[in-house]
């Protein structure tokens, strides 16, 4: 069966919260932080990515940015070796030929990707960006605590005290990010004519994929350090599209996370969407075709969406797009 291209517009946010976690520290090991009165917590688009790329490559999808070894000496590979690990053979010269190897891995045609090597230097801007994500929590509290390696100090050859480090962790965060997926970003990039490209857009597969991702991606990377990271909620919106020369023509919505409000309720996170959907419904209803929203209904409670303005509506739990 044919594959079918993705031809919308479509935004959302995803919601990941951290409970006396370390999801995206800085290289000092503390939580980023934005240069404002509140020292806001926040979380790089790098962070989320990382989570997504290791969810589908546990899916078996081919993953192009990833961390890869050799196998003589186990050191990183270059972005050359990583190509010829990936793709199974050395870069080619025709630069639409590379192009075209790029596009086969899933996250490139998603997040896109730079591959500057001796006579090839090429920039994809992929068909999905990702802001950074803002704890919309009203605490930006973290601790540290120092631990102990079970190793003497190899500064210190001759001491015979172990060595003492640090971990930080996040009490709670609520990283909010904004997404926008635009499948024009692939246009032209493709060598016109060429029938047997197509399966190299964006297809309406991926951006399933995608969702799948954003909503398990986080919990399933588990490590010392994000073990209590999840994703909580994620707010997919399509919009009504139309095409003109096969770009696709679309409203923009504005940025969502600065409509959303997140507090606690007992041992729930409260997320209000009430002022993003009355906004919704004054101003965009003709503009959106659907609203889906996938949350943990166990421990997260949603207020706002009662009068849900969009006649199509996709409300379900984080478990049951697990699984479809």
């Amino acid at each position: 069966m044919a594959e079918k291209l993705f031809k919308k517009f479509a935004q959302g946010l995803l919601i990941v919260k951290a409970s006396n976690s370390s999801f995206n520290s800085d290289f000092s090991g503390l939580p980023r932080r934005l240069p404002d009165n509140n020292g806001t917590i926040y979380a790089t688009d790098k962070a989320l990515k990382y989570c997504i790329r290791n969810y589908l490559n546990h899916q078996g999808e081919t993953v192009f940015v990833w961390r890869r070894y050799k196998k003589e000496d186990l050191s990183p590979c270059s972005l050359e070796q990583n190509y010829k690990e990936v793709f199974g053979s050395e870069h080619s010269d025709a630069k639409k030929e590379t192009i075209k190897q790029l596009l086969s891995a899933l996250d490139v045609r998603l997040f896109g990707a730079t591959f500057s090597v001796k006579n090839s230097n090429i920039s994809l801007t992929g068909t999905t960006q990702i802001s950074y994500g803002i704890n919309k929590f009203d605490d930006n509290l973290f601790f540290n605590s120092q631990i102990l390696s079970p190793y003497a100090n190899s500064a210190k050859p001759d001491s015979k005290q172990q060595t003492l480090g640090n971990e930080t962790k996040t009490m709670e965060a609520h990283y909010t990010y904004d997404f926008v997926i635009n499948p024009n970003n692939l246009s032209g990039v493709l060598p016109p004519g060429d029938s047997n490209t197509s399966n190299l857009l964006l297809q309406e597969s991926d951006v399933e994929l995608f969702k799948k991702a954003m909503c398990h991606g986080v919990s399933n990377t588990l490590s010392a350090s994000k073990i209590g990271s999840d994703s909580e909620l994620l707010l997919f919106v399509e919009m009504n599209s139309t095409e003109n020369n096969g770009l696709v023509e679309s409203h923009i919505l504005p940025m969502m996370k600065d409509h959303v409000k997140i507090s606690k309720n007992e041992n729930k996170t409260v997320i209000d969407l009430k002022e993003l959907f009355d906004a919704f419904d004054k101003n965009y209803t003709k503009l959106i075709s659907s609203v889906e929203i996938y949350y943990d209904d166990d421990n997260t409670e949603l207020v706002g969406i009662d009068k849900f303005p969009i006649k199509k509506r996709h409300i379900v739990t984080l478990d049951e797009i697990k699984s479809k």
